[in-house]
């Protein structure tokens, strides 16, 4: 009976081991197989894992063939092209060169350079920029000033006066007075059309040369609207640009000074709060080159090796429809170690720790 037991159970033991062992086996022999049949195209290494879990193969490891060498030559050659400074770099070389055979009046194109790194060429430039829209509606207003003070000369001051040294203004078409009034009005000085000096215009008494006295009125009304208005509102919106300018560096250096840029709290909370102060947090806790590098993390990895914070953060990036909203994932006036320094101080006290 013990042998029939034991031979049963021995017997019945060893085929259902026996049967475990072979399937188990039979899955570990197939996954191998399955990992390392990558040369006749179906799985290769990981794929068998990925494929398990519902997720795409991962890319079969290969050597870099010339076609791979090629794609990072043409990669190169495009990101070269697009970049500004190398074609500036090249008309910077042509211009030497120009300069060397050619005539030495090309070197004037190297004076583009105060332009681009000296930063008071710079402020000029931005000034323009900002106020370009405003300045560009001025001078078109200027336009408009001249050109109705020359349809005014061209239909009523065309002829010359007693007082005149010579012809009248050069109007025998309305172009041809149109472009006279422009290129002395741009001066801010129609007085030149008339050939004769202002002073000489002046008659001896009300009731003379009442053409005259009108037209020397013209003048005058012209020269106040050049010079007393449009003329400073361009440097007024030059000198306010430039104001601007100055304000927002201002604004940049005392917050890059006295603000974290992470959670943009004060430097005077930290330096209440925290030990080490403003300069342990911005070194050790908000780090912005820590953040930085996070980027760069989220940029070089794949999306499917991303944590479940990661994932967050890319979805809210790829979501961003402004700037702003790229940024909401930051901890804006919020600090850990500022939170942990009150519940401290509240802990001490015997008080509720605030939230």
């Amino acid at each position: 009976g013990s042998k029939s037991l034991g031979g049963g159970a021995g017997g019945t033991g060893s085929k259902s081991l026996g049967g475990s062992l072979s399937t188990a086996t039979t899955t570990a022999a197939s996954a191998a197989a399955a990992t390392t049949s990558g040369a006749d195209g179906t799985l290769y290494d990981g794929a068998f894992a990925a494929q398990a879990l519902g997720l795409p193969p991962p890319p079969l490891d290969r050597r870099r063939g010339w076609n791979d060498v090629i794609l990072l030559a043409f990669a190169f050659v495009v990101t070269i092209c697009k970049y500004a400074k190398f074609w500036y770099f090249n008309m910077l070389v042509l211009a030497s060169l120009a300069g060397f055979f050619v005539s030495p009046f090309f070197l004037v194109f190297h004076f583009t350079i105060y332009f681009l790194d000296f930063d008071s060429g710079k402020q000029l430039v931005m000034a323009i920029q900002r106020s370009g829209m405003n300045i560009l509606n001025t001078f078109v207003l200027a336009v408009l000033a001249i050109y109705t003070f020359a349809v005014v000369t061209f239909l009523v001051f065309k002829e010359p006066t007693q007082a005149d040294k010579g012809d009248g203004p050069p109007c025998a078409t309305f172009y041809q007075c149109m472009g006279a009034h422009m290129l002395t009005g741009i001066m801010g000085d129609i007085s030149n059309l008339f050939n004769s000096d202002l002073w000489d215009t002046v008659p001896e008494s009300v009731n003379e040369d009442g053409l005259q006295q009108a037209r020397t009125i013209f003048v005058l009304f012209f020269f106040m609207i050049w010079n007393f208005v449009l003329s400073n509102i361009f440097v007024g919106l030059i000198a306010s640009a430039f104001e601007a300018i100055r304000d927002d560096q201002n604004t940049i250096t005392s917050d890059r000074l006295s603000k974290c840029l992470i959670c943009s709290q004060d430097m005077y909370l930290f330096n209440e709060k925290i030990q080490g102060g403003f300069e342990e947090h911005i070194l050790k806790q908000h780090n912005a080159l820590w953040y930085v590098f996070f980027l760069h993390h989220l940029r070089a990895t794949a999306v499917e090796d991303y944590t479940g914070a990661e994932s967050v953060v890319r979805a809210v990036l790829d979501n961003a429809k402004t700037t702003t909203d790229k940024g909401t994932w930051l901890p804006v006036s919020k600090s850990l170690a500022v939170m942990h320094a009150a519940e401290l101080a509240a802990a001490r006290e015997g008080g509720p720790a605030p939230t």
